[in-house]
């Protein structure tokens, strides 16, 4: 019997636990994951209602050898108040693409549902998942990248994933004057508010010039967002940051826009005057779930 056993630490943003077993009849390597902790964007294409869902989770079994896959759905609802019980999705595929994401999915999947009057038709489904592991002051935290889309009945369109996700890459600055800088040790905290639908952003350990005399904490809070596929869009104006709960005035943000994708990363730019200085400064940041840092 093959066997394969993994632990990781639970802590903050530990969301998966994960486990592998063996099948004594057959000889195959199979994982079981759980997936707890989700939400829900579900769209409903034929009347353009939106309704955002708490407390979703995933089950996900995957066979190496045969390279098939089960997904098991619980705590899914619709924007008509249809709330499903727990579903079994058999015979989906995966694979593992070029940037190392596992990709499960299907097409015209009919799931294993009880209790239910009518059973559902899943049009099309996806889940991605990238495995990431950070050491946090000798404590292994896993905080994969982890997206999940499908339609149902052809007609409710899901994009599923959790909050918040932890994610780094480059920032790059020019000032006025000029001036460029390029930093990769910016954390960046994304969260997706269920209740008020709005996207905070906080950026830590921000530096936008070398030599500034200390790195920032930022908050970015109560960001408007259209979801667009498979990504959340932000365009806005203006915003006034804040340090903790303490609007941070002196650090007035102008033309903030990008998305964030959970299958894919954070990508945004913005303008900033601070108010502590002459110089002004154009950012961008570029953020993919395989850009780890350097601890």
């Amino acid at each position: 019997m093959k066997s394969i056993v993994r632990f990781l630490a639970v802590a903050a943003l530990s969301l998966v636990a994960l486990c592998s077993c063996g099948d004594n009849k057959n000889n195959e390597t199979v994982t079981e994951q759980a997936l707890p902790g989700f939400f829900a964007i579900v769209d409903d294409l034929s009347n353009n209602a939106t309704a955002v869902y708490s407390d979703l989770s995933y089950s996900v079994r995957l066979n190496y050898d045969k390279m098939e896959a089960t997904v098991q759905i619980s705590g899914l609802k619709l924007p008509d108040g249809t709330s499903y019980p727990t579903m079994t999705l058999p015979g989906l595929t995966w694979n593992v693409d070029k940037q190392g994401w596992r990709v499960i999915k299907g097409s015209a999947v009919t799931p294993s549902i009880t209790g239910f009057a009518t059973t559902p038709l899943f049009t099309n489904f996806e889940l991605k998942l990238y495995d990431r592991v950070f050491d946090f002051s000798g404590t292994p935290i896993y905080s994969p990248g982890a997206c999940v889309r499908y339609t149902i009945d052809s007609r409710y369109r899901v994009l599923s994933t959790f909050s918040p996700q932890v994610l780094y890459g480059e920032t790059e600055s020019v000032s006025a004057s000029g001036k460029e800088f390029e930093s990769e040790g910016v954390e960046y905290v994304v969260s997706y508010n269920t209740d008020t639908r709005k996207l905070a952003i906080s950026m830590n350990n921000a530096r936008f010039e070398q030599g500034m005399p200390m790195a920032l904490n930022i908050d970015l809070k109560n960001i408007d967002v259209t979801v667009t596929g498979s990504s959340l869009e932000f365009n806005v104006p203006s915003i006034t940051p804040s340090i903790g709960d303490i609007p941070f005035t002196a650090f007035p943000i102008t033309n903030l826009r990008g998305s964030f994708a959970p299958g894919d990363g954070l990508k945004f730019s913005f303008h900033c005057a601070p108010g502590t200085t002459d110089e002004e400064y154009d950012v961008t940041v570029d953020c993919g779930f395989n850009d780890l840092p350097s601890l």
